[in-house]
């Protein structure tokens, strides 16, 4: 499974002339280094010295269209403005987005016009365009795209429980996306796939992620061996409580801790001072979780009688449960990613 790490580029955590990859010890480097893979929103992308710093690093990106934060803010992305900017850009882009139409209140108009925008799109000659299904819409355009294009996304999944979203994945996997051994008939991207247990549960290709920075700004870090995440910072407000800060352990259990930090990489007291190196921690513990855990489920396999009762929009609404987190003191099972497709690097306030 690729893990795209999401918005390293707004974030300004390129590595050439880059302030703070310059302050990056030798083996940070080597982490902020170590995924290859990038997705960019392409509402950001346009602006500021953003898509400078893509080129600057010779590396090629997954474009998010932007089309949902644009929704968030009650903006249109411009389809002719994005397929130029795709073309005139094709040097730093891998796979396209394609732009899709977000309209809760009236989801057949907004699948036709989706539709339309993918033709529109391939008929200007963008190649390595990914149509996305959404959470809502209906099952035959899943069809439509499984059967036509090799490589489709999931999405609109934001804000689902893990519970009500895994209800939902069964179903969509089962039904249009695997063959009867269990095997992915296509290529799959998950975008704002939340949930480490949904991530790992499916014959995933593909799947984004900003939490890198996210918990980075939170004072937090992933370690990828456990599968854990552990408050570092020294500004965190968990210093004040005991058993749930990196310092407010038993000496033996900190002692242990550290050492597993400074085997990943790790330096445990720049990690406590500086968010940057966080940052590198994190890029790199990501996608090395996954590749710890083989990448998650290469198939998936059929439930007996998992629709055996009629499937409803109301299957898919319901408050979180206990699957969304999984508290264990200090150590916090990692349960939750961040969607990149709708983040903003700027304005975190990093403790």
């Amino acid at each position: 499974m690729r893990l795209y790490s999401a918005s390293v580029f707004i974030t300004n955590f390129s590595y050439c002339e880059n302030q703070y990859f310059e302050r990056l010890t030798g083996p940070e480097k080597i982490m902020r280094l170590y995924n290859p893979y990038f997705l960019e929103s392409y509402h950001y992308l346009t602006k500021g010295a953003t898509t400078k710093r893509v080129k600057k690093d010779k590396i090629k990106i997954f474009i998010d269209s932007g089309a949902f934060t644009a929704f968030t803010k009650g903006t249109k992305v411009d389809l002719d403005a994005y397929i130029r900017y795709c073309h005139d850009n094709e040097d730093i882009i891998e796979l396209i987005s394609l732009l899709d139409e977000i309209n809760p209140k009236d989801v057949n108009k907004a699948v036709e016009t989706t539709l339309a925008n993918m033709a529109e799109m391939e008929r200007q000659g963008l190649k390595g365009i990914l149509p996305t299904f959404h959470m809502g819409e209906p099952e035959w355009v899943l069809k439509y795209y499984a059967e036509k294009y090799p490589y489709i996304s999931l999405g609109g999944m934001v804000g689902i429980s893990v519970k009500q979203l895994m209800m939902w994945l069964d179903r969509m996997w089962s039904k249009y996306l695997t063959h009867e051994d269990g095997t992915p008939k296509i290529k799959v991207h998950g975008f704002g796939i939340t949930s480490l247990p949904a991530m790992l549960r499916y014959p995933w290709y593909s799947v984004d992620s900003s939490t890198w920075v996210q918990w980075s700004a939170a004072g937090m870090i992933l370690l990828p061996g456990r599968g854990v995440q552990l408050n570092v910072s020294n500004r965190s407000s968990f210093r004040k409580m005991k058993g749930q800060h990196l310092t407010t352990v038993a000496p033996r259990q900190q002692k242990i801790l550290e050492e597993e930090i400074r085997a990943t990489g790790g330096d445990p007291d720049r990690l406590a001072q500086y968010y940057y190196s966080r940052w590198a921690f994190n890029i790199y513990a990501f996608p090395r979780f996954l590749e710890m855990r083989e990448g998650g489920h290469q198939t998936f396999k059929k439930s007996p009688g998992l629709f055996d009762e009629d499937y409803t929009d109301d299957d898919v609404n319901g408050d979180a449960t206990d699957y969304d987190r999984l508290d264990t003191g200090l150590l916090t099972k990692a349960g939750t990613l961040q969607s990149g497709a709708a983040f903003s690097g700027r304005g975190i306030h990093q403790q």
